[in-house]
């Protein structure tokens, strides 16, 4: 139980798997970072730049998340395909004093990496003893919250009439010995219903609610290892996938990662993995629901490994169950809009496998087709979503009950430009397409894709920050995925303002930066600073110092911003 408290998916047997020492070879070596002539301009020697010490040299924060070993394990040794951290790296940090003649950023980078990997690790201690459930009226209202209101609802890890009725059952005749599959799902209900419940309150205490809702949570961790070791069930499955979206709240992926890992490997010792071909079950509904239950873990499982940089633990090729046309009997499943959330993670999947193959550096042209083909792919699956699924960018709240459909649309979206953006970075990220050993035959074909990758990236970021306007945030509910998409937009809206700071749509784009930061901002706000990204502002101003400072700039002959001291 403490190993699993403690859990970081980077320190897992999982990230011996992640794609770092492949596509991302030559990152952490600034010696094979290739320098252009222009560098010169700023009389910039790579011999001369030390960039180790911002890397791994643990700063006051990382320190206060576990020894400096058990920090600098965590970042910047595993990127990911385009893992905006690459930014970070020395490759990037080298480019970016390259361009713009100083190392300020270094420190920024520092920060960012010292926070970044502080939502790797969880904060929290196992309790002594479990805590005390709620009584049956507020009980009641916590479920209430969760069926109408909670996201998980669109993947129904838990199905309604059964548990209410084993709700009622509970109430009416408490069994002390009950089995843990139950009384981890009833947990993992009250601690998710109880943030839904509390987030209606705006004037609630983060701390509070986080408190309350925690010590259910814990209760259903309490029996982690019986769900996997004592009784490996359907019912662990549902009960581990429940427990993984509500930890996905918490809005770090530190615990969600080893919980839905959990999860997808227990389903496929079932075989949920695999083809139904009983008959008898199919005709009862009991097919449909496994089937549609492995698709729920896969979703969740390639969506968290993808943010985390982490290897899937579910290969594709080993799935022979097909995606169901209906719902099972008595379901809230909308079958048209989970098979779009399915079709979009089957193309991540296939993306981070791509991205993955060893070598990819030394062969660009390979490296083209895999990009071309899969930004056919998402384009393709983009058109073919239906009319209301569509990506936009104004989505309204109307009430409670089409709230949870509301956010699955948004992180339908962010998902979609999510990994348009990690597809294309290795021909945007300049100090990677600069390590490209490049022919004659193919320059003007990478160069334009060089250009064309450039211009999705910029687009999905601004696409995502804008989104953010809509993003439901309250203390009492952070979804995970409303920090790294916001972030993953910021840093490359971020970069292609170093790359371009005299485009026409420079001071629009840190106007976005503003708001990102502003956004940012909010969430440290509602969560009393337990999620905090001070290095945010920075980034911003070093952004608007770069255009200020930019030869021909408008503000170097009027003077305004000109001096680019802050």
């Amino acid at each position: 139980m403490e190993e699993l408290l403690s859990f970081n998916p980077l320190d897992s047997p999982f990230a011996i798997q992640s794609p770092v020492g492949k596509l991302y070879d030559f990152l952490d070596d600034p010696e094979s970072f290739p320098l252009d002539e222009s560098a010169s301009i700023w009389g910039f020697d790579p011999a001369s730049l030390d960039l180790t010490n911002y890397l791994t040299s643990p700063s006051p924060e990382c320190v206060e998340y576990g020894s400096p070993s058990e920090s600098q394990s965590i970042i910047p040794e595993h990127f990911g395909p385009g893992c905006w951290l690459s930014l970070c790296s020395s490759s990037g940090l080298a480019w970016v004093q390259q361009a713009h003649g100083t190392g300020d950023f270094a420190t920024i980078a520092g920060d960012l990496t010292a926070a970044w990997a502080k939502q790797l690790r969880l904060e929290r201690n196992e309790p002594t003893i479990r805590s005390a459930e709620p009584e049956q009226r507020l009980a009641l209202e916590y479920v209430d919250a969760y069926f109408k209101r909670s996201v998980d609802s669109l993947f129904e890890a838990i199905h309604q009439l059964d548990f209410q009725q084993q709700l009622r059952s509970h109430f009416e005749n408490p069994n002390p010995n009950e089995d843990p599959v139950s009384y981890a799902i009833r947990n993992t209900v009250y601690a998710s219903g109880c943030r839904l419940h509390s987030s209606a309150n705006y004037a609630a205490s983060f701390d509070a609610i986080q408190k309350e809702a925690w010590g259910y949570f814990s209760n259903a961790l309490s029996v982690h290892s019986e769900l996997l070791l004592r009784s490996p069930s359907i019912g662990a499955v549902r009960a581990l996938l429940a427990m993984a979206l509500f930890a996905e709240g918490l809005g770090s992926p530190a615990l969600g990662s080893g919980l839905i890992a959990n999860a997808a490997l227990v389903a496929q010792a079932l075989g949920l993995h695999k083809r139904v071909t009983c008959v008898e079950a199919t005709s009862k509904g009991d097919g449909l629901k496994n089937t549609w239950l492995f698709w729920a873990v896969y979703c969740c499982e390639k969506n968290i490994s993808r943010r985390i940089g982490r290897s899937s633990v579910i290969v594709d090729d080993d799935v022979t169950c097909e995606i169901p046309i209906m719902a099972h009997p008595n379901s809230a499943l909308d079958p048209i809009f989970l098979t779009s959330i399915i079709q979009n993670c089957q193309i991540s999947s296939g993306i981070c496998k791509a991205l993955s193959a060893r070598g990819l550096h030394d062969q660009p042209a390979r490296l083209l087709e895999i990009v071309r083909k899969y930004n056919q792919e998402l384009l393709s699956w983009e058109t073919s979503l239906a009319a209301e699924m569509r990506p936009r960018t104004c989505y309204k709240y109307n009430d409670d009950v089409q709230l949870s459909r509301t956010l699955a649309i948004i992180l339908l979206h962010c998902s979609f430009c999510d990994l348009l953006m990690i597809l294309n970075a290795p021909f945007a990220y300049p100090w990677i397409n600069s390590g490209f050993r490049k022919d004659s035959n193919g320059e003007t074909k990478i160069a334009a894709q060089i250009s064309e990758s450039s211009a999705t990236i910029v687009e999905s970021a601004r696409k995502i920050i804008v989104m953010t306007r809509h993003f439901d945030l309250n203390g009492a509910n952070t979804h995970s995925f409303m920090l790294h998409y916001p972030m993953h937009a910021f840093i490359n809206l971020f970069i292609h303002v170093l790359k371009s700071p005299a485009s026409a749509s420079v001071r629009s784009d840190m106007a976005l930066l503003d708001v990102a930061v502003g956004y940012f901002g909010q969430l440290d706000f509602l969560t009393g600073s337990k999620l905090e990204f001070p290095f945010a502002r920075d980034i911003a101003v070093f952004a608007r110092r770069t255009v200020d400072n930019y030869p021909g700039h408008p503000s170097q002959s009027t003077g305004i911003r000109g001096s680019g001291k802050q």
